[in-house]
Parts: structure tokens; C-alpha cells; sequence
């Protein structure tokens, strides 16, 4: 196989790139979700005052 043939048209890397971003997306978007009830109680406990001294 000629090295030009291994090259992805521009098509091909159109559709590499459409996946990946929806791959990316569909991650982060589980991240935030997995995030928000953490960021919830700290933003909680800050409200209740500051945290007693150890």
C-alpha cells in the first residue's frame, strides 16, 4: 500500500473528527453529571460557615 493511500480523504477525516467530538461531548457531559451533586454538598457546607479547626 502507497503512503498516499493511508492518507484519510478529506471526507474520512471529517467523519474521524464528528465522531471523536461526539465521543468528547458524550464524556464530559458524564463527567459534569457525575460532578454536580459533589459541587452541590461543597457549595453546602461553605454556606454553613467555615469549617471548625483540627
Amino acid at each position: 500500500m502507497s503512503e498516499l493511500a493511508r492518507i484519510p480523504s478529506a471526507h474520512e477525516r471529517e467523519i474521524l473528527e464528528t465522531h471523536l467530538l461526539t465521543d468528547i461531548t458524550s464524556s464530559l457531559q458524564e463527567l459534569i453529571s457525575a460532578a454536580e451533586p459533589q459541587v452541590r454538598a461543597t457549595k453546602a457546607e461553605l454556606q454553613n460557615g467555615p469549617l471548625p479547626q483540627t
